[in-house]
């Protein structure tokens, strides 16, 4: 694997998201103004009632402010209205005298005002300002930085923060892997607070009811992280790290025994249990060489600060002394797959005969492949290449009528869809069915399928069908592009990639730039 960072200082920018944001935008009367004595007032019934809508058309918290003249502080207001989004809501507050008081729920309107105990005074209902996102608020002027990396942020406020008010801040974006993430900071007065997480985009933040006054900027500082880097694909192996530094750069790599698959605990990268626990990997400025004994999960590559064209490579190898495999399969031109890509040595092989590959010794998925041929036996083995012994593998390769081609069916496959709904390609004979392979940081994969979803909706009365199968991501990720895009065909996972890549021989490529590739 190869993790690589190309890094500009120019990118760090303390306002680079939003710049001079109000911590609180208030209009204490805009919604009802000296609402009259009464229980229940409505817009039609009542001048006083204004307007039911936030002015901002988003959802924010409700302010309802009471005269001197309340004589029934404990009566009840009841607040009807909708969310964000445009479900029904309630919330009773308690009414105070000659005071405010906050709604702790965002309504995005107030459909209704009602109170248990009959006013005698006044009461003015508005709203409190309190969140910006990319697409509403002219200050909010980016939403990832400049290099494509996830940084840490930094949150400035001014002077005019009231000491003592440490409204929260609440941040929302994604993580390095592209998940959906939240973090809350407290903001200070006239100073900067960093977050603890890493943002690949930050597209919203929220103050809360208790924001008071000031202003505040929030942008990217120099920290960066890779995405998470898997590392059981040779399991129980020492793993090699190969740091190329080059510029003045602080590197490090953190590591985890984390389950990756768990999205309910691990909602986001930082979830993670992270240690720095290897001596030889932490706050790195030359280039280094170390081998790494403990079996973790995962890893990731962690920036602390750089200079100007500034650069680091991190080569992962698992395995660093060298077994042999015995490979032979019963037809000619068979080439091996080592865990789904051509294994460089097996060009040329001289089979029908065995021949003796060495390998870096680990585990590793084989299969041999040919034009016009399946592999019957064995499928997939994981086959363990060690130093003392040879490990011996035979394939039986039979010619098949199924190769991918004008005229032939295709190779029947089960999978589960994103629910966990198994889905039997076969099942489908006799409709017209459209085979799309995918990922969800494949932007052509993104930019057509609104249009192949238009065509399944029109013609799948008639026996059309559109499977996508992605061997790449997640449930969760794959779920939150489909809603996003409100896509109605169906999204299988082919956990492994085996008839992806092995069967259908199709390979997806990274697009990004940061990019991991495996070195063998």
């Amino acid at each position: 694997m190869l993790v690589k960072f190309d890094i500009d200082p120019a990118n760090v920018d303390p306002n680079g998201i939003g710049a001079a944001l109000p911590v609180t935008t208030a209009d204490p009367n805009g919604i009802a103004a000296a609402l009259p004595t009464g229980t229940v007032w409505t817009i039609a019934g009542d001048a006083e009632y204004i307007t039911a809508s936030v002015n901002s058309g988003k959802s924010q918290h409700i302010i309802v402010t009471t005269g001197a003249d309340e004589t029934t502080p404990q009566s009840t207001m009841t607040l009807v209205g909708t969310d964000r989004d445009d479900a029904a809501i309630t919330e009773n507050l308690t009414l105070p005298s000659s005071s405010t008081v906050v709604s702790t729920k965002q309504f995005k309107t107030v459909d209704g005002i009602s109170v248990d105990v009959a006013t005698t005074g006044v009461t003015d209902v508005g709203w409190i300002i309190t969140s910006w996102n990319s697409a509403e608020t002219a200050l909010w002027v980016a939403t990832t930085s400049g290099d494509g990396h996830a940084h840490r942020m930094i949150v400035t406020t001014t002077g005019d923060e009231p000491a003592g008010a440490d409204p929260l801040l609440t941040l929302t974006g994604t993580d390095a892997d592209g998940r959906v993430q939240t973090e809350t900071v407290t903001l200070p007065n006239a100073t900067t607070v960093e977050t603890a997480k890493y943002w690949l985009t930050c597209t919203e933040g929220s103050t809360g009811a208790n924001a008071v006054a000031g202003v505040f900027d929030i942008g990217w500082v120099d920290e960066v992280a890779s995405p998470t880097i898997r590392l059981g694909w040779k399991k129980g192996l020492p793993t090699l790290y190969d740091i190329d530094v080059t510029g003045t750069i602080n590197v490090g790599v953190e590591f985890t025994l984390d389950d990756l698959e768990d999205d309910v605990v691990f909602t986001d990268q930082n979830a993670y249990d992270w240690t720095l626990s290897e001596s030889g990997l932490a706050a790195e400025v030359a280039d280094i060489l170390t081998n790494v004994t403990q079996n973790y999960v995962a890893a990731r590559v962690v920036v602390v600060s750089y200079t100007d064209t500034a650069e680091v490579q991190v080569r992962v190898v698992q395995g660093d002394q060298t077994g042999w495999l015995t490979f032979v399969s019963n037809v000619p031109g068979a080439r091996l797959l080592v865990d789904g890509e051509t294994f460089e040595q097996s060009d040329n092989l001289p089979v029908l005969a065995p021949a003796t590959i060495s390998m870096p010794w680990g585990e590793y998925t084989i299969s041999a492949h040919k034009e016009g041929y399946a592999t019957t036996a064995p499928l997939l083995p994981l086959v363990s290449v060690t130093v003392a012994e040879t490990s011996m593998v035979k394939f039986t390769l039979e010619s098949r009528e199924t190769v991918v081609s004008v005229g032939n069916l295709p190779i029947d496959f089960t999978m589960e869809n994103v629910y966990g709904d198994s889905i039997r390609l076969s099942d489908l004979t006799g409709h017209v069915v459209l085979l799309n392979f995918w990922y969800v940081d494949c932007q052509p994969c993104v930019e057509e399928f609104p249009h192949v979803d238009a065509v399944f909706r029109e013609f799948a009365a008639e026996g059309f069908w559109v499977i996508a199968v992605n061997d790449r991501d997640n449930a969760a990720s794959m779920m939150e592009l489909a809603d996003g895009l409100g896509l109605t065909f169906p999204l299988l996972r082919d956990i492994g990639g085996a008839f992806t890549r092995f069967h259908y021989r199709v390979y997806t490529s990274f697009l990004s730039s940061m990019s991991a590739s495996r070195n063998i």
